[in-house]
């Protein structure tokens, strides 16, 4: 399980990766066709700096999401996640932003508002198609126990199945005070309580 989500974790990072990183030069090849003489407009040794400057900035980006949001760690709703990956990446536009105007680098406005406009485009639909991809084909789901066979236990259960993206796949309701397994709202519900390694499978 440990390899498991390694495994995803270092592919949703690697896709963010790239979601970031990789726009500035496919728009730098659709700013070169459609304007042949791109080097007029942006400079051989200013691209080659803000090239460099973009790389850091994306890759403080994706430690961004992994240390403080814990994106790659922790699962979040749809929303909320939707609202983190937003905010993050206009906060890392205004910081390469600034960065640039402080190291004084020729650079095109058209430019910049192409990159990071096709950033806050492909970064959320790349991470949300590959996970629902992977949910849809049971890689990413997580098999969940639910303590409980109450009202708050119900609401629980109607909250994750309506999180498409949270990826749990509830497998039992633990109920201690019955003595008999049988099933509930498709699920196994157990007398006794279940051990699971991994402490994040209970709710």
């Amino acid at each position: 399980m440990q390899k498991k989500d390694f495994y995803y974790k270092a592919t949703f990072m690697l896709l963010d990766f790239c979601s970031v990183f990789v726009p500035f030069f496919l728009v730098l090849c659709l700013v070169n066709i459609f304007y042949p003489n791109v080097t007029s407009l942006i400079p051989d040794y200013s691209i080659y700096k803000q090239s460099f400057l973009h790389f850091f900035i994306t890759f403080f980006c994706i430690l961004w999401f992994w240390l403080r949001l814990r994106h790659y760690t922790y699962r979040k709703t749809f929303w909320v996640e939707l609202r983190e990956v937003i905010y993050t990446l206009f906060l890392f536009c205004i910081i390469e932003l600034s960065l640039i105007a402080f190291l004084k680098l020729t650079f095109s406005r058209t430019f910049f508002m192409l990159m990071w406009g096709s950033i806050f485009l492909l970064f959320p639909l790349v991470r949300f198609i590959v996970k629902y991809i992977l949910i849809k084909n049971g890689r990413y789901r997580k098999e969940t126990v639910i303590i409980g066979t109450q009202e708050n236990a119900m609401e629980a259960y109607q909250a994750i199945k309506s999180e498409f993206f949270l990826g749990f796949d509830v497998k039992y309701f633990v109920d201690v005070n019955t003595s008999s397994e049988d099933c509930f709202r498709g699920c196994s519900r157990l007398a006794t309580m279940l051990y699971y390694k991994n402490e994040d499978n209970i709710l």
